[in-house]
């Protein structure tokens, strides 16, 4: 493959700063319209596909499999060495804090499924020290499936550059809550410890609520 010159290179360059421009803004205007949503007392209800993907031990897992659960849902794929580990590293302070409500389910989607083998994704888990693969489950399958899933269900930002000499993945670093019918009910910027307590006290308010 005939490598590419400086000014095909600048010109990938400057494609991928706009599309991740593109991206930031409507993801900024998906996310402002949910929090005016809910400040207006305008509860965010928003249904999840059925879908079937594997977890990291091999075993087929479709929405059906979380109904009744309080999920916590992230994006995230092993070879990143960004903002993945940060998240699973939260995620994991999250999942101690509830680790006794078995009720709860915490989902990581691999946004590089190609690479994410369910072995790979154990191997993963097994690096972070988790142990409980009834509580919290990671999640590959078909490329196609999972980019559908994360865009049209979730409503999330996904950029894989693939095709270019530096492949990159963007993707979103929010939690996202579902209660027990597999609907959205809240999105959580991780990097954002406010809105991490607004997810724990939420979680906890569902709880209660279904205890009632």
């Amino acid at each position: 493959m005939k490598p590419l010159s400086l000014f095909e290179r600048a010109l990938w360059g400057i494609l991928s700063l706009v599309i991740c421009g593109v991206i930031v803004l409507w993801v900024w205007k998906t996310y402002k319209k949910t929090e005016t949503n809910e400040a207006n007392g305008v509860s965010l209800r928003i249904p999840l596909s059925d879908f079937s993907l594997m977890n990291h031990y091999g075993e087929k897992v479709t929405r059906n499999d979380l109904l009744g659960k309080i999920v916590v849902a992230d994006f995230i794929f092993t070879s990143c060495a960004g903002a993945c580990p940060i998240m699973t590293t939260k995620m994991i302070e999250l999942s101690t804090m509830f680790k006794y409500e078995r009720e709860i389910r915490f989902v990581s989607f691999s946004v590089d499924p190609e690479t994410d083998s369910p072995e790979v994704l154990k191997q993963y888990a097994k690096n972070f020290g988790i142990r409980d693969s009834v509580q919290w489950i990671f999640l590959t399958g078909e490329k196609k499936e999972i980019t559908s899933l994360v865009k049209n269900d979730f409503k999330l930002a996904l950029l894989d550059s693939g095709g270019t000499e530096e492949e990159t993945i963007i993707h979103s670093q929010h939690f996202v809550l579902l209660n027990e019918r597999a609907e959205i009910v809240g999105y959580f910027d991780s990097e954002d410890e406010q809105k991490m307590r607004e997810l724990y006290f939420k979680i906890r308010n569902i709880l209660q609520q279904n205890k009632q």
